[in-house]
Formats: C-alpha cells, sequence, structure tokens
C-alpha cells in the first residue's frame, strides 16, 4: 500500500515560560501504513525520527547531497521529511539544535566500512568514543562481528551507521 505523506504546515507558536515562542511543525492528512491490524499504541505504528538544525539549508545540502535522501515534502526555512527505506525523518529548525549527547538517528548498513568510506570522501568526519567492549579501528567501533560509525549533521546530531548484526546480552 502507498504511503500518503500528506502535507507538512506551520501549526503555530509555541510559548514557554521564560522562552522565545518556537515554531510548532506537523504533518497534517498522511495516511498511516497499516497491516490490517487495528494498531495498539505504538506497536504498529512508524516512529519518525525529529532532528533539530539551526541552519536549515545547510542541513538540507548534507541530508539531500551527502546522505542521498529524498525530500518528501517540506516546509521552507522550517522543517524538511525525508524519506529513508521505508522510513522518514524530519529535520526542522530549532535554537536547541546540538544540544543531544546521544545518538539521535541510526542506518543499518550492510557494508558499514564501504559507507564510511564513501562518507569520508564527501568530507563527513567521524566521533570517537571511549566506550567498554568496543574496539577503535580506524573510524569504525566493532564488537566481535558488530560495527558501528557515529559522525554529525551541520546541526550537531550524532548519527551513526551500523551493520544488523545483534549483540548478545
Amino acid at each position: 500500500m502507498p504511503i500518503d505523506y500528506g502535507r507538512m504546515v506551520l501549526l503555530g507558536k509555541r510559548k514557554t515560560r521564560g522562552a522565545p515562542s518556537r515554531d510548532m511543525i506537523g504533518v497534517v492528512g498522511a495516511k498511516a501504513r497499516t497491516t490490517g491490524e487495528e494498531n495498539e499504541m505504538f506497536e504498529n505504528a512508524d516512529v519518525q525520527p525529529m532532528l533539530p538544525v539551526k541552519d536549515m539549508k545547510a542541513a538540507e545540502r548534507f541530508y539531500e547531497e551527502i546522505l542521498k535522501l529524498k525530500k518528501v515534502t517540506s516546509l521552507p526555512g522550517t522543517a524538511s521529511v525525508y524519506q529513508s527505506g521505508g522510513t522518514r525523518l524530519c529535520v526542522y529548525r530549532s535554537e536547541f539544535a546540538g544540544t543531544n549527547k546521544g545518538t539521535a538517528a541510526l542506518w543499518e548498513v550492510k557494508d558499514v566500512e564501504g559507507t564510511v568510506k564513501e562518507l569520508k570522501a564527501k568530507g563527513v568526519e567521524f566521533e570517537h568514543y571511549d566506550l567498554p567492549g568496543l574496539t577503535l579501528k580506524g573510524d569504525i567501533h566493532a564488537a566481535g562481528d558488530f560495527q558501528v560509525a557515529w559522525f554529525k549533521d551541520p546541526g550537531g546530531n550524532i548519527l551513526s551507521v551500523q551493520n544488523a548484526v545483534r549483540l548478545k546480552l
């Protein structure tokens, strides 16, 4: 069943105590992908990461030209929604961009080394962390067959690529 992405709209301004008002955005008219069963809370609903950025133009160049994601809708200067596999992610303008200290989004890829090499050739710089159980090999952190590499978008959001090998807990 095709997915109708609806249209992005400015929902209004949100006023918070002691802070400037902020744009609230949303996608209206979108039709959810269904499995034929009634959704029970979130178990059958797709999740859409919301990634805050300060510079929409830089973010759009990054997601479209570097990551090669297809923009499916936008509210110019405020937010853009991109298709990534069977899911979407929204990049939106926010004064709080770059404040998250954890991974905001990850992509499972078949070839982490090849993906890292391709991104590095496009100027992407990778983050290196000292994490228990992981060994850094170049720009890739590894534990057995598991591989992950972290990088940031222009808004400072931490993103990663990793393989689909599941760690034994």
